[in-house]
């Protein structure tokens, strides 16, 4: 494991993801959904999902360690207390990891999650 490892919150509670799904609108950018609601809590939790249809489970947990690692890099000036929702698209199933960065980082932004751009 490595060192100053950040452990991602994950949702796990069926209540919870319909909570998630039922209120909050999604914010799009190419590739990415958003969705964020309010906890009441003093940490961020996460759900990572892609669509039905995103390839291989290969491909899948890919794009799946590619946003985890991009949400401990944006960590630290992340605002808490949501939980938040990213479905990824088909068209993200080739992207690199810097234009995966970019839009996740715009979707924090205009989800105000994030306070200022990395």
């Amino acid at each position: 494991m490595r060192k100053n490892h950040t452990d991602i919150i994950s949702l796990s509670n069926k209540k919870d993801i319909e909570r998630i799904f039922k209120t909050a609108r999604a914010i799009r950018t190419q590739g990415l959904a958003m969705r964020v609601v309010k906890n009441e809590r003093d940490v961020n939790r996460f759900l990572i999902t892609p669509i039905r249809g995103f390839g291989n489970a290969v491909n899948r947990n890919k794009v799946r360690r590619r946003v985890k690692e991009i949400i401990r890099f944006l960590s630290s000036n992340m605002s808490v207390g949501f939980d938040i929702a990213i479905i990824v698209y088909k068209d993200e199933e080739n992207g690199d990891f810097q234009s995966l960065l970019s839009r996740i980082q715009t979707l924090f932004l205009k989800t105000k999650v994030i306070r200022n751009k990395v």
